[in-house]
C-alpha cells in the first residue's frame, strides 16, 4: 500500500511539473526594454513579420526629412505581439520621448486559429514549434538579418497549424485612446503598418477575410482619425522565405516602399 501511495505521489509531482513548464513555455515573452538614452528618433514596433521585414537599426534620416543627421530608427518585434504589448510599447515610446512610432496593426484586427486555442499539450506543441522553428524551417523570430531562401508556396503548413483567421476590431479600445492620447500629449506621430503576405497565404486566406479585414482596417482608420500603411494585400512569394517573413529581397522592398510613403504629403 506504501508503494501505491508513494507512486501516486510521484506521478502527480510530475503532473505537476510538467504542467508548470507548458504553462511557462506558453507565457507570452517578455516585453523589450524600451530605456534609451538618448531616445531614437523613431521606433518600429511589430512581430516577427516586422523583425523580418526591418533592420535593427536605421538611419533615421533615410526615411524621415525632418530627422536630422545621426538620428536613428530602432525596431522593436517580438513573436506573437499582442493588443496589450502594442499598447504598452506605445505608451513607453511616447513618454519616452521618441518623435514617430510605427506600428504594426495586423495583431489589432485579426485572430489565427492557434491564438483561439485551449491550453493544453496541443497548443503547447504548436506554440513552441512555432516559436522554434516554421513548416520551412526557417527561424523567423530568432534571425536578425533576412534569409536569401524562397518561399516554395507549399500550402501544408498553413492547413496544418494556423492559418485560419478572423478579423474583428480591437479588444480594448479605451486603452488604445489612452495611449493614442499619451502620443498626442508628447508631441509622437503615430503611424499603423498593415504587413503583406504572399501571394499564397492571401489566396490561402481567401475572399471573405480580406474582405472582413480590410473592413475592420477602415474602421480603425476612421475610428482613430489614424494614418495606416497597406502597401498591398499581398507581395510575390519570391520576396518570402515561409509564407509570411520576408527574405533579403522582401526586407529591400519594404523599406524603400515604407521611405516613399513617407515622403509623400499626407
Amino acid at each position: 500500500m506504501a508503494n501505491v501511495r508513494t507512486m501516486i505521489v510521484v506521478w502527480l509531482s510530475a503532473i505537476g511539473l510538467a504542467s508548470a513548464a507548458v504553462a511557462a513555455l506558453l507565457a507570452v515573452p517578455p516585453l523589450p526594454q524600451m530605456t534609451f538614452q538618448p531616445p531614437p528618433f523613431a521606433v518600429i514596433i511589430g512581430s516577427s513579420l516586422v523583425g523580418a521585414a526591418f533592420p535593427a537599426e536605421y538611419r533615421a534620416s533615410a526615411l524621415f526629412p525632418d530627422s536630422v543627421q545621426g538620428d536613428r530608427i530602432i525596431r522593436i518585434s517580438q513573436p506573437y505581439l499582442s493588443e496589450p504589448g502594442i499598447v504598452n510599447l506605445l505608451h513607453r515610446a511616447a513618454e519616452g520621448g521618441v518623435r514617430k512610432v510605427l506600428i504594426q496593426v495586423d495583431p489589432l484586427l485579426r485572430t489565427y486559429r492557434f491564438q483561439q486555442e485551449p491550453s493544453g499539450i496541443a497548443a503547447f506543441s504548436n506554440r513552441l514549434r512555432l516559436a522554434v522553428l516554421d513548416g520551412t524551417g526557417f527561424a523567423s523570430p530568432l534571425l536578425e538579418a533576412p534569409d536569401a531562401r524562397v518561399y516554395d508556396g507549399d500550402t501544408r503548413d498553413l492547413a496544418a497549424n494556423f492559418y485560419t483567421a478572423r478579423a474583428h476590431s480591437p479588444r480594448n479600445l479605451s486603452a488604445l485612446r489612452n495611449a493614442l492620447a499619451a502620443a498626442k500629449r508628447n508631441g509622437t506621430e503615430v503611424i499603423w503598418i498593415a504587413m503583406p503576405r504572399t501571394q499564397t497565404a492571401a489566396e490561402f486566406l481567401g475572399p471573405s477575410f480580406e474582405i472582413a479585414f480590410a473592413g475592420e482596417l477602415k474602421k480603425f482608420a476612421n475610428r482613430f482619425s489614424a494614418v495606416v500603411w497597406r502597401p498591398a494585400r499581398s507581395w510575390p512569394n519570391e520576396l518570402f522565405v515561409d509564407q509570411a517573413h520576408m527574405n533579403e529581397g522582401g526586407r529591400a522592398r519594404f523599406v524603400n516602399e515604407l521611405s516613399r510613403f513617407l515622403s509623400t504629403p499626407r
